[in-house]
């Protein structure tokens, strides 16, 4: 019989807690396995309340009493999210008001999920997880993926050349060829305006760094996109 299972359930919570790292934060579900949710439920209220150990950060999330540095919000959502295995990402309203194509910024504390949509309360404010495809979700927290999700966002109907290459003016060639080859998880209208990227890479090397001569390169290159004669879909021309 291993020495794990002879001990009690609170002495089972109290050995994790002591080995978990000060800065990280604690979930209830992390603290389950440990015995039925009743017992595991009256343990953490006494190391809440009466010996001070746990303290609670939002409903399920706790921090040890020793952590130093601030909780944040978006900590909180991660943790919280990765303990029922979803991921999160940041919300697309929020990074399309960061690149400058949206004048509406989103709520301070909401993300998109790989689960279902759901909020709960952090201190003062709400957080908010809307629950997102794993189209969307495939495509990263990174500088492009923000990029293609703040579009996909906007719509079809907002989206043109101009909002383009005002969302990736920062770009670099290789960011650029990058977003290119991500076509297929994008919708069939916003992928039409990267199809031509992914060809970059064969010219690309002379590029140089600077962006405005980056542009006069890619236009020196003849990519366009044309309409077939049906009209049912867009041509690579050059």
């Amino acid at each position: 019989m291993s020495t794990t299972s002879k001990l009690t359930t609170a002495e089972q919570i109290e050995d994790f807690i002591s080995k978990h790292p000060g800065e990280e934060l604690i979930t209830r579900r992390q603290l389950i396995p440990f015995g039925s949710a009743a017992v595991v439920d009256n343990i953490i209220f006494k190391l809440v309340h009466k010996t001070g150990s746990l303290v609670r950060i939002a409903w399920g999330c706790y921090r040890k009493r020793e952590r130093v540095t601030e909780v944040t919000g978006a900590e909180v959502a991660r943790v919280k999210a990765a303990a029922f295995g979803r991921s999160i990402v940041p919300s697309p309203r929020t990074a399309a008001f960061n690149l400058g194509i949206s004048d509406r910024p989103a709520a301070p504390l909401e993300f998109l999920t790989s689960g279902r949509s759901s909020s709960f309360q952090f201190q003062n404010q709400k957080i908010f997880l809307t629950g997102a495809s794993p189209r969307k979700m495939s495509l990263g927290e990174g500088k492009i993926g923000q990029a293609i999700r703040a579009l996909w966002h906007l719509g079809k109907s907002i989206v043109d050349e101009h909002v383009i290459g005002k969302a990736t003016r920062s770009f670099s060639t290789d960011e650029r060829i990058e977003m290119g080859k991500l076509c297929a998880s994008m919708p069939e209208w916003l992928g039409q305006f990267f199809y031509p990227w992914r060809l970059l890479e064969r010219v690309s090397r002379p590029y140089p760094d600077d962006l405005e001569q980056l542009w006069l390169h890619e236009a020196s290159a003849l990519y366009c996109f044309s309409s077939d004669p049906n009209g049912s879909r867009l041509a690579l021309t050059g």
